[in-house]
């Protein structure tokens, strides 16, 4: 069974450590990333390493590899620095053994990745709009007002309403044809506040992806339209579960503004079709919902204040998202994890994507089946 527990234990005792490295002003990050990837190489070696794990999945994952595709892939230096600094704490003094290190893949890969894949495994029954306002008005209502944002249509597709006015928001045609998808998904943040496993959860994704925000300020947040965009339907589940992701562009003067390419990450689980709307397809993001700007020379009517602006995707849930799917993708960690769910499916057994802040009945399951099986 997995010994959760310990890993708790085993995070709190080095903790401090952790935050005091963190925050070492003396010691540069790329110097940190230097360090931790000489130990990870030591680590690499060793192949005890692949019998100790408490993670009990249907494939085995490698340590080694979780932890090396997080360390590559953090979406910035806050979050390289974060996995630079708990891979040297646990490589050097008293943690100094391989089993520190597969511990520290383990505690990544329960409260991070199981919990990420565990809460986009089910699309929440509910995709309609919101009936609570919020007090900043229209994105209060997350589904309606990014299909206005985003001009009725997929970013990437050509799937679209015929007009504003013959498909109502909210019709079953619409929500056939069209998704309001989540970067973040709610099941992650949304748990219990005072739930240790939630904390847990949410102290990797703020540290990793370098959000000063505590978990409530994010359950607050989490129906911002800079939390969502509109996809077709094929698209959002292959989006959901990591196949693929959208990367900045880059020019001369630096990153463009709102602008992404399509990063395929895994294109085993995409279709022939879905690679035929995502190959070397760039978008960038308009709010569509605001009027056009008068021609020149015309001022705008001073008596008319200006609608509200819609928020356009905040690149930092882009990068996390991107992040995560590189992560799942290079470690086997996703397609260790698919396997087991699928498993679960046949079997009957309902993943908890509802409840991950109970992800620790996640470790019950795995437990149960593997010790029936």
């Amino acid at each position: 069974m997995t010994a959760i527990g310990s890993l708790d234990e085993f995070m709190e005792r080095i903790g401090g450590e952790i935050d005091v490295l963190i925050m070492d002003t003396t010691s540069e990050t790329a110097e940190m990333i230097v360090m931790a990837k000489e130990h990870l190489e030591t680590f690499g070696r060793d192949v005890s390493r692949l019998r100790g794990s408490q993670i009990k999945l249907d494939k085995p994952v490698d340590p080694y590899l979780v932890l090396l595709s997080l360390l590559d892939n953090a979406p910035g230096q806050l979050g390289a620095r974060y996995m630079a600094t708990t891979i040297v704490i646990c490589s050097r003094g008293s943690c100094h053994s391989p089993t520190s290190l597969v511990r520290l893949s383990d505690y990544f890969l329960h409260y991070l990745l199981l919990a990420i894949k565990a809460g986009a495994a089910t699309r929440l029954t509910n995709q309609k709009p919101a009936r609570r306002r919020t007090n900043e008005g229209p994105e209060g209502y997350f589904r309606k007002w990014l299909l206005q944002r985003d001009g009725y249509r997929c970013i990437l597709s050509e799937d679209n309403y015929e007009t504003n006015s013959t498909i109502p928001i909210g019709s079953t045609e619409s929500q056939t044809k069209l998704q309001a998808a989540h970067i973040l998904k709610p099941t992650v943040v949304a748990g219990k506040i005072n739930n240790t496993t939630a904390v847990l959860t949410w102290n990797i994704i703020s540290l990793y992806a370098g959000w000063i925000n505590t978990q409530s300020n994010m359950i607050a947040k989490i129906n911002k339209l800079d939390n969502g965009i509109i996809l077709s339907r094929d698209l959002c589940d292959k989006f959901e579960q990591f196949s693929w992701a959208l990367k900045p562009v880059f020019n001369s003067g630096g990153i463009v503004p709102d602008t992404y390419e399509v990063d395929i990450i895994d294109n085993s689980q995409l279709s022939v079709d879905d690679l035929s709307k995502l190959t070397s397809r760039t978008i960038t993001f308009v709010d569509h919902s605001a009027p056009p700007p008068p021609p020149v020379g015309i001022p705008s009517p001073s008596t008319i204040p200006p609608p509200p602006r819609l928020a356009l995707p905040h690149p930092g849930f882009l990068a996390f998202h991107r992040a995560l799917s590189h992560v799942l993708h290079t470690s086997g960690a996703g397609e260790a994890i698919n396997v087991t769910f699928r498993r679960f499916k046949r079997a009957g057994i309902r993943i908890p994507s509802r409840r991950m802040y109970d992800v620790d009945s996640l470790s019950i399951i795995l437990a149960f089946a593997t010790s029936s099986t």
